[in-house]
């Protein structure tokens, strides 16, 4: 936003878009979603605006930039939209052989990627926390990762899916 209020630079259009293509990645619309929007391009339209100090012509010549960005980003949009889909829809599975993991080491990871604390998976198994704490620790070590954190940072959008290995 700096960046177009001291000068207009079409740059700065192109990184505002696609930080509202990031936020949306990251669930940032999720709730209050119409607000969000709302504020996001009245800031917009008031750093466009603000090019006004720089007089009618440039004001000019970065709407005719924005609109031929807005243009391009249309038309290739419309032509990749089959390879944007699956590019944006691609599923990541995490493939649990049924030889190394139980149904149970599947329910405790969605339950993980959930978000449930150990003590609701100890409540929900009828085991205790330190139970289940080694028995997630032993399923970590199989999936070569240390914790917990480790954990969520490479699968937290993988679906689980046990399934027999493929020779």
């Amino acid at each position: 936003m700096a960046r177009l209020i001291d000068g207009g630079v079409t740059n700065a259009l192109l990184i505002h878009f696609l930080s509202y293509i990031f936020l949306y990645r990251q669930g940032f619309f999720n709730t209050h979603h119409r607000i969000k929007l709302i504020i996001g391009g009245c800031l917009l339209a008031a750093a466009i605006a603000s090019q006004i100090r720089f007089g009618y012509i440039i004001l000019s010549q970065q709407l005719i930039r924005l609109f031929e960005m807005g243009f391009v980003v249309f038309v290739t949009a419309v032509f990749l939209r089959p390879q944007i889909r699956q590019i944006v829809d691609a599923e990541q599975i995490l493939h649990l052989p049924l030889d190394l993991y139980g149904e149970e080491d599947a329910a405790i990871l969605r339950k993980i990627i959930a978000g449930e604390k150990y003590e609701t998976i100890a409540r929900e198994t009828g085991r205790s926390v330190s139970a289940v704490k080694n028995h997630i620790h032993g399923v970590f070590q199989r999936l070569q990762v240390t914790d917990r954190v480790s954990f969520l940072s490479h699968y937290a959008t993988h679906r689980i899916v046990r399934e027999e290995k493929n020779n």
